[in-house]
């Protein structure tokens, strides 16, 4: 992952109150940290896969590959779907890849493979303590309230 990605991960992580690793565990089962990646649908887009009848409505597709305007969507939406999960991160992954509203009729049942692959890859980077850089989680997002 390049260095200004991780840190733009890093200070939206911040401003939104999430958990860098769960930001990164979504971006990785998203697009593999490709910021141009599209969906198979052609209605998903960049890092997140921000959907334009979703959490990107409003927005055109070459605003959702900008992966700054992208992260700072995505960490906002995700945000909603933890809070509408009341924290549990499970089904916050799950609310975010089916829609929250999506999520609260059908349940995580319905995507429990992608909520494993998610929550597998978040417990991967949290398991290792340290960025991919070096640098432990909580000092990088000291430095970047910091900035």
């Amino acid at each position: 992952m390049p260095y200004w990605l991780y840190f733009l991960i890093l200070r939206n992580s911040y401003q939104y109150d999430l958990k860098p690793e769960l930001v990164m565990a979504v971006i990785w089962s998203e697009s593999s940290f490709r910021p141009g990646a599209v969906g198979n649908s052609g209605l998903s887009f960049g890092l997140m896969q921000l959907h334009l009848h979703g959490a990107g409505h409003g927005h055109q597709p070459s605003e959702l590959l900008d992966p700054a305007t992208n992260l700072k969507i995505g960490c906002e939406y995700l945000r909603a779907c933890l809070d509408a999960a009341k924290g549990v991160e499970a089904d916050a992954v799950s609310a975010y890849n089916q829609g929250i509203a999506g999520w609260k009729s059908r349940g995580q049942m319905v995507n429990q493979g992608y909520v494993n692959r998610v929550m597998d890859r978040m417990r991967k980077l949290k398991s290792a303590e340290i960025s991919p850089y070096g640098a432990p989680f909580d000092k990088c997002v000291v430095y970047i309230q910091e900035d």
